[in-house]
């Protein structure tokens, strides 16, 4: 484990530097890139809190109705440790789970809890090849889901200056390439999504990334998939000769905060 966090923070540092390549864009912002990359060479742990918003309309015989969805993910990385809380509220029904994510190597060990915290049910060992293969079991992580926008993003335009959770920050606004929604829907708790028809090209979906201006860390991430998601969800029914018109998707959003750089501390897994 003693090179655990120099192969954990290396891709994080290597996708700002892919950002120069990929993004079409200013000055100021290769200027931020280079920063980040500099800056997050010293970053130990970070806190990350994202936010899945989805809605859909459903015709079903005539009859139109309304599907609205939720995925509340806090988590606590540091190295190859992460913590933190899922809550899912679908229907009206609201379930919490806290989990804790332990890396060894390739592999993973899973700790879930549905009792705050009374009881455990372990899962050890599982393979942690490709972007979110432990998915189904709450393996969420701060640094894969930056990582990946950071790397993936292009067409960055001018900076706008705003404020995120008290810290003043540049928001760029560029893209994420349709080809890599798959990943982006397995990133976000949508593992079943993952898989795209082979003939489907997804449109481009809108993405934005706040640096903070002080250190020039990553504050906020948001994706806005809901285009691709329509094409994505009328492509797939169509596909079991449903009406692709019969689901309307109205929303699907990711946000993705970031905080407690160098300061968070990630629960401990349950002794055996």
């Amino acid at each position: 484990m003693k090179n655990m966090k120099r192969n954990k923070f290396l891709p994080l540092a290597l996708a700002c530097a892919l950002c120069l390549c990929l993004a079409a864009c200013g000055d100021s912002f290769e200027s931020a890139m280079v920063r980040a990359a500099r800056e997050l060479e010293s970053v130990e742990s970070v806190h990350a809190d994202m936010s899945l918003d989805m809605g859909f309309g459903v015709d079903i015989l005539g009859e139109q109705s309304t599907l609205e969805m939720g995925m509340d993910v806090s988590m606590d990385t540091s190295g190859g440790l992460t913590s933190g809380e899922l809550t899912l509220d679908m229907l009206g029904v609201t379930l919490p789970m806290q989990y804790i994510v332990q890396l060894d190597g390739d592999d993973c060990d899973v700790y879930l809890s549905t009792d705050g915290g009374a009881s455990w049910e372990t899962s050890l060992g599982l393979s942690g090849e490709g972007p979110g293969a432990a998915d189904n079991a709450g393996s969420y992580n701060a640094w894969d889901m930056a990582s990946f926008y950071l790397e993936f993003g292009g067409s960055f335009g001018d900076a706008v200056e705003e404020t995120v959770n008290g810290a003043e920050c540049r928001r760029y606004d560029g893209v994420l390439p349709g080809g890599k929604l798959g990943e982006a829907f397995a990133l976000s708790g949508g593992s079943s999504l993952a898989e795209l028809p082979e003939d489907m090209s997804p449109a481009d979906a809108p993405l934005s990334i706040w640096l903070e201006k002080s250190s020039g860390l990553p504050r906020r991430i948001t994706v806005d998939m809901t285009e691709a998601m329509s094409a994505y969800l009328a492509a797939s029914l169509q596909a079991e000769g449903v009406d692709g018109a019969a689901v309307e998707v109205s929303r699907v959003f990711v946000s993705i905060d970031f905080g407690g750089y160098n300061q968070t501390v990630p629960a401990t897994p349950p002794a055996a």
